[in-house]
């Protein structure tokens, strides 16, 4: 039995500038990060950069099994704030390349969660602190050229993307078109 390919046909991908974009799944409305089709984009960052980062914003709600995600998935947690209002930290490898659900059960938990990818992972220390002090994403690209943040705002069927380079790198690793 042939193993079917994941389908990135079905995302729209769009490009606003050098390093910002964004990835809609019209196919459904709330993103599901543990889908076939989101392969290619974590083997290509799992493969490319040194460290991942979970930053969740707003805690839509909590459950009994809350808790116990983020100790499955955090390697090191680096702030936790207003029981879990606000939180970051560094995602265990294994769960980026094995198992995503974890990873998508936190993501639905938070109004606004965000994936961090750093290329060099000396640059922790400066990201942690500029969370601390509610630094934006747009700065946080501009002060770092190996990051990749992948975000949700309102759209809950829309991953937003940005790069401290150019975000055509990435994205054409995932697309199925030669541009």
């Amino acid at each position: 039995m042939q193993e079917e390919l994941p389908n990135m046909e079905s995302l729209d991908i769009n490009i606003h500038k050098r390093g910002s974009a964004s990835i809609m799944d019209p196919s459904t409305p709330m993103i599901n990060l543990a889908e076939n089709k989101w392969t290619p984009l974590f083997d290509f960052c799992n493969y490319v950069f040194e460290a991942a980062y979970f930053i969740g914003d707003r805690t839509q709600f909590l459950d009994d099994d809350f808790e116990k995600t983020i100790e499955y998935l955090a390697e090191e947690v680096f702030v936790i704030e207003e029981k879990y209002r606000r939180i970051i930290f560094k995602i265990k490898p294994a769960f980026l390349h094995l198992n995503r659900s974890l990873l998508n059960k936190l993501w639905i938990y938070y109004e606004y969660p965000s994936l961090i990818y750093l290329g060099d992972e000396r640059d922790e220390e400066w990201l942690i602190n500029a969370y601390k002090h509610n630094t934006f994403h747009e700065d946080i690209v501009e002060a770092l050229e190996e990051v990749l943040i992948f975000n949700r705002l309102t759209e809950e069927n829309v991953i937003w993307v940005r790069a401290g380079f150019d975000v055509r790198k990435v994205l054409s690793s995932i697309s199925s078109t030669d541009d």
